[in-house]
């Protein structure tokens, strides 16, 4: 690597810091994509090593949430059976567990994190408060846990023995 990628290092200095400082591994596409992805990267003003590392660190974020979420509600689980979980997994999706049930569902983007359970009623409604990107207040949100247990056919009477549902 040239020295002028690092002020003050000759190229053999610099070889060296990278070399000592840094990984590297090979990726392979086919033809004619990386100029696709070279073009993606240019007009989010990155370079193409900046865009893979920003994308892999976002799904191994994800991935770390989702492995959280679950060992939370397995020990929640243990300890009481009659408590579900609220949690955002990523910018777009949320997850509702309880038993063995989860329920993934589509949030607004601008989600950030749920905050305070208000209400749990056991009809299926949930009144929280929230942060999201678009406020710098914290906002109050209704979700109708109801409406999505209908549309991926969980049964309504598994919500009476939920007795409190916590953020995690």
């Amino acid at each position: 690597m040239p020295s002028s990628y690092i002020k003050g290092y000759s190229d053999k200095k610099a070889s060296e810091f990278i070399k000592n400082n840094y990984d590297q591994f090979s990726l392979r596409v086919p033809k004619g994509d990386r100029e696709k992805y070279k073009k993606l990267a240019d007009s989010q003003g990155k370079s193409l090593n900046q865009l893979i590392i920003e994308l892999l660190d976002t799904e191994h974020q994800r991935i770390n949430k989702e492995q959280q979420v679950e060992r939370v509600w397995e020990y929640a689980k243990r300890l009481n059976n009659n408590v579900a979980t609220l949690s955002v997994v990523d910018n777009n999706y949320s997850l509702f567990s309880f038993g063995d049930i989860n329920m993934k569902f589509k949030t607004s983007p601008h989600l950030i994190e749920y905050c305070q359970i208000i209400r749990w009623d056991k009809s299926g409604y949930i009144d929280c408060t929230c942060k999201v990107s678009t406020s710098k207040e914290i906002i109050e949100d209704t979700i109708d846990i109801a409406f999505i247990a209908k549309r991926l056919h969980v049964p309504l009477k598994a919500f009476n023995d939920i007795e409190e549902v916590l953020i995690v």
